[in-house]
């Protein structure tokens, strides 16, 4: 696991592959004009160690 942070949020020690799934949900105005709705967005661990750092 990458270094800086660690998200144990379920065991799955008995499957035969790993990988860690994070799944963020938010409500609130994301479009000028239009009502309140929900934004989930699903990425792995790996997706965020390859993305650059911002600066």
């Amino acid at each position: 696991m990458s270094p800086g942070y660690s998200i144990p949020l379920v065991d799955i020690s008995q499957e035969s592959e790993r990988q860690t799934i994070v799944v963020t949900t938010t409500y609130g105005h994301w479009t000028k004009g239009e009502e309140a709705y929900i934004v989930s967005v699903r990425f792995s661990l790996e997706e965020l160690d390859a993305k650059p750092a911002r600066t």
